[in-house]
């Protein structure tokens, strides 16, 4: 990671493995920890597609049976990997948590926690707009900061149908997971309630109401399969459709627009330049020719 001009950071945002001595060491001690959850069986249905487990594990990428039988015996492949990060408990293993103790119940507990203890704030990401209002609480913003558009998003023909066997043979391999999400799942409904339901419930209102209108504003749109087209390069595994955007011609020019369709990796680039203008980054790539553009 680059250091920063003083040494310390204000905000630190990106994908990460949690490692408790190494982040107090870049943040100040007044900073505050917040993440995000989501469902365990989703996220496994994602991984194997995105990170091509499948194929790692032998099965062609067109075989629709390949996640299917992966489960009938996911030791059988999992236990000949030597990088396994995203094979099981994806979520606890982004947490720190070392694949030993996947099954060890007393090292999960303690873990969970901790967890509590040092996070302020733990959002669910199948309520990520209730989510991102109690963030806006916590760091005060106003509901101007918290308009989005939803990227890297698999196109639904992309996303595999779980039956329930295979969801309960995901939850089983993925049980750390399951019991960390069920458990923070409980208490960012007690903080819901906290908030207050009749009050969330007029914020996200709110929120949709401002999403589309930026929506009308900037998108032509949001569903752009085909490789090669649409304003940026986006990562599409084989055989995965991720969806791209495509901004209106009035809309290609507008900073505000571009800020919110740039896909992670271009952004992060973006965010470099900004942070350090004599690093030597490249710039982030459009598929068309359009005006130079500064996130901000």
């Amino acid at each position: 990671m680059i250091e920063s001009t003083d040494g310390v950071y204000n905000l630190f945002c990106h994908h990460a493995r949690f490692n408790n001595e190494v982040i107090a060491k870049l943040m100040p001690p007044s900073t505050i920890y917040i993440t995000i959850l989501r469902d365990p069986v989703t996220v496994f249905e994602s991984a194997f597609t995105y990170f091509l487990i499948g194929r790692r594990c032998g099965y062609e990428d067109n075989d629709p049976d390949a996640l299917q039988n992966f489960l009938k015996d996911p030791r059988g492949c999992y236990d000949k990997m030597s990088r396994r990060s995203h094979m099981r408990n994806p979520l606890f293993f982004d947490f720190g948590m070392e694949e030993s103790h996947f099954d060890n119940d007393a090292v999960i507990n303690q873990a969970i926690q901790m967890i509590e203890r040092k996070f302020s704030l733990i959002m669910i990401a199948e309520y990520f707009e209730e989510s991102i209002i109690l963030l806006k609480e916590h760091l005060c913003w106003d509901l101007e900061d918290l308009k989005y558009f939803k990227i890297n998003a698999r196109n639904e023909q992309s996303i595999q149908q779980l039956n329930h066997d295979m969801r309960l043979k995901i939850g089983n391999w993925n049980n750390a997971d399951v019991k960390l999400y069920e458990h923070f799942n409980k208490t960012f409904w007690t903080k819901i309630h906290k908030y207050g339901v009749e009050k969330m419930k007029g914020e996200v209102a709110k929120l949709r109401e401002k999403n589309e209108s930026w929506r009308k504003r900037c998108l032509q749109s949001d569903e752009i399969t085909e490789r090669g087209a649409g304003n940026f390069k986006i990562f599409q595994p084989p055989g995965v459709k991720i969806n791209n955007f495509q901004l209106k011609p009035d809309a290609e020019h507008d900073k505000e627009c571009n800020s919110m369709v740039l896909p992670e990796i271009q952004f992060t680039a973006s965010l470099r330049l900004k942070q350090f203008p004599n690093l030597q980054v490249k710039a982030p790539r459009k598929k068309k020719q359009m005006k130079k553009y500064i996130v901000y």
